[in-house]
């Protein structure tokens, strides 16, 4: 399975409430993501969020920024958790 680790226990996406409720409204699925407890979706739709609210001139607005910050954070908290794992596949 790919979210296992050496010893065969899932690895959980650390992600907190606070994160979690403040990009619920630009993540469409996000309780099924994070039920299946998908890294890579998560990044995916995230990105997908940043780009989406950047302005027409492609800057950053309010919005972008804090989805940006939340991605930074998770990839920060969660890249080596998942590196080791994605290294032995």
């Amino acid at each position: 399975m790919k979210d296992e680790n050496l010893y065969g226990y899932m690895k959980k996406i650390i992600i907190t409430n606070e994160q979690i409720e403040s990009i619920a409204p630009y993540i469409e699925n996000l309780d099924e993501i994070l039920e299946k407890n998908d890294y890579n979706a998560l990044q995916d739709d995230l990105y997908s969020a940043i780009v989406r609210y950047l302005d027409s001139e492609y800057a950053s607005t309010p919005t972008s920024r804090l989805l940006q910050n939340v991605y930074d954070d998770l990839y920060q908290k969660n890249d080596n958790h998942y590196c080791t794992t994605a290294l032995l596949h």
